[in-house]
């Protein structure tokens, strides 16, 4: 189900999504921008993973992950993980995830960064 354009108010600025998808039968879902940042997250009873957001959009990827941890909240999620995979900009993303409070540990085994948040 595609829920549309909708906009995302984040410090004073609001960013046009262009585009919301629920996965049929499941409260997973799927978001793209217009600046072309793209993010997904799939729900699992009381927990979310992250699958990524993608792109860099001055401040949408911020925006997508706040409407994202409010979107996991509002339909009891109590945790959100996801994985900052060797192929990503690692350190970067390490930053930008810490200064959104999750937390970033590194698992020697896969060389990625695991992260996770309580909601």
């Amino acid at each position: 189900m595609t829920l549309g354009n909708t906009q995302v108010p984040y410090r004073g600025v609001v960013y046009d999504i262009y585009e919301c998808i629920l996965t049929p039968g499941t409260r997973d879902l799927t978001i793209t921008s217009l600046e072309k940042v793209c993010a997904g997250v799939n729900l699992n009873g009381n927990h979310a993973t992250l699958r990524g957001i993608y792109g860099k959009g001055n401040g949408t990827g911020t925006a997508l992950l706040y409407f994202i941890l409010h979107y996991c909240r509002t339909r009891g999620c109590t945790s959100l993980s996801g994985v900052i995979s060797p192929v990503d900009d690692a350190e970067r993303l390490r930053e930008w995830y810490k200064k959104h409070g999750f937390q970033v540990v590194l698992s020697e085994s896969d060389m990625v960064y695991d992260i996770s948040i309580n909601l």
